[in-house]
């Protein structure tokens, strides 16, 4: 089974996080052999939310994640502030990518 990793950084802009992901959901339905993985990046996994103001729940910690080389990760857009913030506490998860 391939992975396809979702990373729901702060202030995320919501129409570049659903589009991909409802792809990725078709493509489940059709019988793709997949599982997608909605990843907060910080232990909190409740304080992720949207520039619309929406917030996500059950969110998978990065730190509860292991993917492999099959696996995809998708990092949607956000706010071009906290690209540096973003990018710190998910490093080590990247770089084992």
């Amino acid at each position: 089974m391939r992975r396809a990793y979702f990373i729901i950084p702060p202030e995320v802009q919501l129409l570049d996080i659903t589009g991909p992901a409802h792809i990725f959901y078709e493509a489940g339905e059709y019988g793709a052999d997949l599982e997608l993985t909605y990843v907060s990046m910080s232990e909190n996994t409740t304080d992720s939310f949207s520039t619309a103001g929406l917030h996500f729940q059950k969110l998978v910690s990065f730190q509860e994640c292991e993917p492999s080389s099959e696996d995809w990760i998708f990092i949607p857009g956000l706010e071009t502030s906290l690209i540096r913030v973003f990018l710190k506490p998910i490093r080590a998860f990247l770089i084992g990518f």
